[in-house]
């Protein structure tokens, strides 16, 4: 389990099948950036941004 406040933002350099259990954030693709909310799965690629809401940081586990 994974716990970050919004300047902790990242990029891995593997693959992480994620689910969000507290808090919410951004995750961005060469595409386009989305919300993200508890309960919702997701699948970090390598080299993609992600970081948490100023507001709440979250929680999530890979």
């Amino acid at each position: 389990m994974y716990r970050f406040e919004w300047n902790d933002g990242r990029i891995l350099p593997e693959f992480c099948l994620a689910l969000l259990i507290a808090g919410s954030g951004e995750f961005e693709t060469r595409e386009h950036r989305c919300r993200i909310h508890p309960g919702d799965g997701f699948l970090f690629r390598p080299g993609e941004w992600h970081r948490p809401s100023p507001k709440t940081g979250w929680t999530i586990r890979c």
